[in-house]
């Protein structure tokens, strides 16, 4: 879920390029979060509190399936 007020921080001035760099920052700092922490991330996740809120931490293509990696598994 993408929080309205949180565009207000992307600054409107940035080329395409730059947007492009910061996503790729962003992604990569995702991943480096899942690489250290994932297994006990997957196991809060197993938890009834977060089952309606997955969304939030895995994107999903539009019949909602989970987009997982190469292999299917889980980004971590």
């Amino acid at each position: 879920m993408t929080h309205k007020w949180m565009r207000c921080l992307v600054p409107r001035e940035w080329s395409a390029d730059e947007a492009l760099l910061a996503v790729n920052l962003l992604r990569q700092a995702m991943d480096a979060v899942w690489g250290v922490h994932g297994e006990a991330m997957a196991d809060a996740l197993a938890e009834e509190r977060y089952r309606d809120r997955m969304d939030d931490y895995f994107e999903s293509d539009p019949l909602g399936n989970v987009n997982l990696d190469d292999h299917g598994d889980i980004p971590f």
